[in-house]
């Protein structure tokens, strides 16, 4: 397993769930992956929102993306876990922006000073299928 393997399963299926902790409390929730690659998965998120002051106040997060298989036996989880990164420079608030326009429509304003980039740079990711329900401690592990 590498980076890339990891990198072009969560792009066959962007819609993952993110976990942060508000508190001492865990939150789960859909989000859309924009784009991942040997550099790490980038994310967008909204100024303002929850999920945003949770990763401010503990950057330590969770994603996990799910195959959607039409059987059961076929299942696969990619977890990826690791310190969130807000990027402040001009070339990646360009492509939030730009990869997140369609929203204006759905918002009724521009979203353009709120879409916020993230990334997860460095971490650990895993593969979860069906057989490694009883053997966890032996899946294999990619630190990145």
């Amino acid at each position: 397993m590498d980076l890339t393997e990891c990198a072009q399963c969560a792009t066959e299926h962007p819609v993952c769930f993110l976990g942060t902790i508000d508190g001492d409390q865990p939150r789960v929730r859909t989000l859309l992956m924009d784009h991942a690659d040997e550099t790490g998965f980038y994310f967008i998120v909204m100024a303002g929102k929850e999920v945003m002051k949770q990763i401010r106040a503990n950057p330590k997060i969770e994603v996990c993306w799910y195959n959607s298989p039409a059987e059961l036996a076929d299942c696969k989880h990619l977890r990826v876990y690791g310190t969130a990164e807000f990027l402040t420079d001009q070339e990646s608030r360009g492509w939030a922006v730009r990869n997140r326009e369609f929203l204006d429509g759905v918002t009724g304003r521009s979203i353009s000073p709120l879409a916020t980039p993230m990334r997860i740079a460095h971490g650990d990711a895993h593969f979860w299928v069906l057989t490694d329900a009883c053997a966890e401690a032996e899946v294999e592990h990619l630190r990145f």
